[in-house]
């Protein structure tokens, strides 16, 4: 893992843990709420063509990002970068909204931790 700030080295860690708990999601504390989600898998990739297109263009988008600005290996600089989640919900107040899947860019989180919602 080549992760060039704290909070990036941090947070990828902790979904290491997520990976090997299916019960497990990532909760991010945002200013827009709480999100939960997990990684996307590689069976879901494979099965979802939407969610394969998504994820191919993202990829596409970030790697013209680093060509752009000179980085050819590693991440981005400092809190630069996404993270594709999975089965996202996000929590403000009494309302929760489920999003398939969903782009979260480092600089917008605040905190992380490991758990999920009740259900």
């Amino acid at each position: 893992m080549d992760s060039n700030s704290f909070k990036k080295h941090y947070i990828l860690d902790l979904m290491l843990l997520t990976d090997t708990d299916s019960k497990s999601e990532m909760l991010f504390l945002t200013s827009s709420g709480i999100l939960t989600g997990k990684p996307i898998t590689d069976e879901k990739y494979l099965t979802d063509p939407n969610l394969k297109s998504y994820v191919d263009y993202s990829d596409s988008s970030c790697k013209k990002f680093k060509s752009d600005i000179g980085v050819n290996e590693g991440s981005l600089p400092g809190d630069q970068g996404v993270l594709l989640l999975q089965d996202v919900k996000l929590k403000n107040g009494a309302i929760t909204i489920n999003i398939p899947f969903l782009s979260l860019f480092f600089a917008d989180i605040d905190a992380v931790s490991i758990g999920s919602f009740p259900d």
